[in-house]
């Protein structure tokens, strides 16, 4: 919006509020709090959650997957059981639970992005739950340690 519409409706005694990142990130983190339910009661996850705002409006992009009867992402284990074969790891693997080279972390294995070379594996910290792109010789030396019973 201009800065003459902005003045227009200063004049006509009309303030206009401001959308900016803390109102935005704050409005994402309800709208994913009031999904949560509807969720559940589908059997999906809220896999993704963007937004484009500027000073006026807000864009949200939302992406819903189908859960498995285990409650896993149906997307992301068929997915794997695809591609593991090419990365050199099992359909076993998924959802194993491996520790990391360096920081003492444990990744539960939940993905594979054939499109990012570097980084093919997913991985879920077991604390935090955040997710973290993974190299393929990370993955095999967790997968190692693991088979290995370090």
């Amino acid at each position: 919006m201009s800065d003459n519409v902005n003045e227009q409706l200063v004049r006509k005694g009309k303030t206009m509020a401001k959308m900016g990142r803390e109102t935005a990130d704050a409005m994402l983190a309800e709208i994913k709090a009031a999904l949560a339910p509807i969720c559940q009661k589908y059997n999906v996850t809220l896999a993704r959650t963007s937004g484009r705002y500027d000073s006026v409006q807000m864009t949200v992009k939302l992406e819903l997957q189908c859960l498995d009867t285990e409650g896993e992402n149906a997307a992301e284990r068929l997915t794997w059981n695809l591609q593991c074969a090419w990365l050199g790891v099992e359909k076993d693997d998924y959802g194993r639970v491996i520790p990391s080279m360096g920081d003492g972390c444990q990744y539960k294995l939940v993905g594979i992005e054939s499109k990012r070379p570097k980084y093919p594996f997913v991985g879920e910290d077991t604390v935090t739950h955040k997710r973290y792109k993974l190299t393929a010789a990370a993955v095999k030396w967790g997968l190692e340690q693991v088979k290995a019973g370090k």
